[in-house]
């Protein structure tokens, strides 16, 4: 045989069996579902996709992003994609992505656009005609099909932005807005904090003049929401109105038989080049147009994907054709195959206006957020990327660090402007790096997940606080939750003797301590006999699940320790045949209904003490803002991202998965019962001999006092 033609049959056989193993693939498809979000579609299709002759199997993801890092790392082989991923996938360069079909609920190219409506009699011609004209818009707020990108677009075009550096991001635009407007109604939330969106609306109150409700300016206003531009406008308040236009052929009565609010011979498209249509027009000129869903693939499966999705048309007899079908949805929606697969950035710079909304800079300004480690980085880039995809601003910058320490330093010295602490490091970071707390990770109010217990074993005999004199404790680490809760109660109930420093005061009142953290030199200076052994010891009861250990090996007879870590009575390290049952608290004041030292949150967002008024602010709004669209109860049954879940199959990383939100101090109150550790770390002061005589000074000068009156 000639060499060329042995190649030949090489090449054909070669591509025949790479034919038939993609022909045989079981493709993984991503779904969304997690302890807060369970489909009912997924719960019960996915089981369906077990079988042997089942081409399709279930990849399960926490969050759409979740799913296109699976993608991207070869876990997954397709999944359905929101516009705003497409966003984000443009920039990950990991995953060599394609397009491979719309999901469509109805035959249009979009699934919907934006346009511009002006009354006739404003006499607006012009884009600089605009000027002192009065806005109808949608308001913000608003989520269910409507994004905040989307609900800007329209004035970051035609309003020229200022960039006041004493006034945050988000003021700046509406500034902006209120001088360029003659009035406008922008109902609902203008900033996540209520008090400054309350300050906000009076300050530039034009800009919800035109409400029904100015004063409230709310979600509940008469003019909020999609339709509600147009009634602001044919009610004859409004000259401009931004709007979808599928609803606006709806008020008019362009495209049904019913019979329209307002004729709409008296209003007239405005065009983005300054030009008028009239509404009747065929072909109406959008600003903005949003893409349908999508599925995307990796590439190299594209191909593979369209076969199967094209085999699922029509009756179909497989149990797993079916079940794909359900979780797919294509019995409601149509799934269109285009013509040519596209790579996600050419597939949305064919629509107009959307991939260029998300690109629109003003003032460029971030939030610097300081990570610790190579995952915490990656989470907090994608962190960022969702952030940007949906509008938030100012941009999150991640900057990486060894270690949580070398991050507060940076923090301190203003090279980074937040970290994320966790309180057991919380007086470290206030007293040695001068960083305060401007946000909390909130957990469920009924938890006693972070409270700080004395913990002991069920069968111990020690049953209050002066029980524990002469015991043996382990702690977590020094100057952690658990230290300065102890010195805090036994101060309160005058169990600890007046010796300084507090160290050397803890030493007498326990007969021996396994405290990780604490050098030797420390121990011997300041009488804390050491019982964690040698250093392989040490490693093994640092942490809160290593001070469980100290207790329960016989090291220790109290461990103050979190009550979440006996509840859970899950670690990597922790034996499962453990359970909280062995142990008991130890309640102050033998009150069995409080039994906790104090009460912790798992974390907070730290900033330099001395941070200016306008970045304090903006680096909260950011925080609250993808607190609310990326927490534990986000505006979309399956969120784009989720910062309060494990992260690449990682748990807590930069935020608890118990978190619920991010609340503010006013929200994490200071006080009740316990007493909060942030309460503690702020009211406690330093012991030294100094303040021991001078107390000791103030007590003499009283009973004097007392004692000269006594003799008058």
């Amino acid at each position: 045989m000639h060499p060329n033609a042995r190649a030949w049959a090489f090449a054909w056989l070669l591509a025949s069996v790479l034919t038939t193993c993609v022909a045989q693939k079981r493709y993984r498809f991503c779904v969304i579902t997690d302890e807060d979000y369970k489909s009912r579609a997924v719960t019960k299709y996915c089981p369906l996709l077990k079988g042997d002759s089942s081409r399709v199997e279930c990849v399960y993801g926490n969050s759409r992003l979740d799913c296109l890092r699976l993608i991207a790392k070869n876990e997954a082989d397709f999944g359905i994609f929101q516009p705003e991923d497409l966003v984000v996938a443009t920039r990950d360069k990991a995953g060599d992505f394609v397009i491979t079909h719309n999901i469509q609920n109805f035959q249009t190219d979009y699934e919907y656009k934006l346009v511009v409506i002006v009354r006739k009699s404003a006499n607006i011609k012009s884009l600089r005609d605009l000027k002192n004209q009065n806005l109808c818009h949608p308001g913000h707020g608003y989520t269910t099909d409507w994004t905040e990108v989307e609900g800007k677009f329209f004035e970051e075009r035609v309003v020229p932005q200022t960039c006041d550096f004493d006034l945050t991001i988000y003021e700046n635009f509406i500034k902006s807005s209120s001088t360029f407007f003659r009035a406008a109604c922008k109902a609902g939330p203008w900033v996540p904090d209520s008090k400054l969106d309350a300050a906000l609306k009076k300050k530039y109150s034009n800009l919800c003049s035109l409400c029904d409700q100015p004063k409230r300016c709310s979600k509940q206003e008469k003019y909020w929401g999609r339709t509600g531009p147009l009634y602001c406008l044919t009610d004859v308040f409004g000259d401009v109105a931004w709007a979808r236009l599928d609803d606006v052929q709806i008020h008019f009565g362009l495209s049904s038989e019913i019979n329209g609010v307002a004729n709409p011979d008296d209003y007239s498209f405005l065009c983005e080049d300054g030009s008028l249509q009239p509404l009747n027009n065929s072909n109406p000129c959008s600003w903005l147009d949003r893409p349908w869903p999508a599925i995307m693939a990796q590439r190299y499966t594209a191909v593979g994907i369209q076969k199967l999705i094209a085999s699922l048309k029509g009756n179909v007899e497989n149990k797993w054709q079916q079940a794909i079908r359900q979780l797919l949805d294509a019995d409601r929606l149509e799934l269109v195959p285009l013509s040519t697969t596209k790579i996600p950035e050419d597939y949305l710079r064919s629509v107009t206006g959307f991939l260029s909304a998300n690109s629109i800079i003003h003032c460029d300004r971030h939030v610097k957020l300081c990570t610790y480690s190579e995952l915490t980085n990656a989470k907090c880039n994608w962190i960022s990327e969702a952030a940007k995809a949906n509008g938030v601003k100012p941009d999150i910058v991640c900057e990486e660090h060894d270690n949580i320490e070398k991050c507060m330093d940076d923090v301190s010295h203003g090279n980074s402007d937040a970290v994320i602490v966790e309180s057991n490091l919380l007086k470290i970071a206030s007293r040695k790096y001068n960083l305060t707390s401007i946000l909390y990770e909130h957990i469920n109010l009924a938890s006693t997940a972070y409270n700080i217990a004395a913990v002991v074993l069920a069968s111990s005999p020690i049953k209050s606080l002066e029980d524990l004199q002469g015991k043996r404790a382990c702690f977590s680490q020094y100057d952690g939750t658990g230290w300065n809760s102890v010195i805090y109660i036994l101060k309160k109930y005058n169990l600890l003797s007046s010796i300084c420093p507090y160290n050397k005061a803890i030493g007498t009142f326990f007969s021996e301590i396994c405290l990780p953290g604490l050098n030797s030199s420390f121990s011997k200076n300041e009488l804390i006999n050491n019982i964690c052994g040698d250093s392989a010891s040490l490693e093994k009861f640092s942490g809160e699940y290593g001070a469980l250990e100290c207790l329960r090996s016989g090291r220790g007879d109290v461990a103050f320790v979190p009550q979440k870590v006996i509840f859970n009575g899950t670690d990597t390290n922790w034996p499962v045949s453990h359970k909280y049952k062995e142990f008991a608290l130890v309640c102050p004041s033998n009150n069995t209904k409080e039994c906790s030292l104090s009460r912790t949150t798992p974390g907070q967002i730290m900033v330099k003490l001395d941070i200016s008024p306008t970045k304090l602010r903006e680096v909260k709004m950011v925080f609250e803002y993808i607190s609310n669209q990326f927490g534990r109860h986000p505006k979309q049954n399956k969120p784009i991202f989720k910062i309060f879940a494990p992260f690449d199959g990682h748990k807590n990383i930069l935020f608890h998965d118990e978190t619920e939100s991010l609340e503010d101090a006013d929200f994490h109150t200071l006080h009740g019962s316990p007493i909060s550790y942030q309460k503690i770390i702020e009211d406690s002061i330093e012991c030294s001999t100094a303040s021991l005589k001078l107390s000791s000074y103030i007590l003499l000068t009283v009973t004097l006092v007392i004692f000269l009156c006594a003799l008058v």
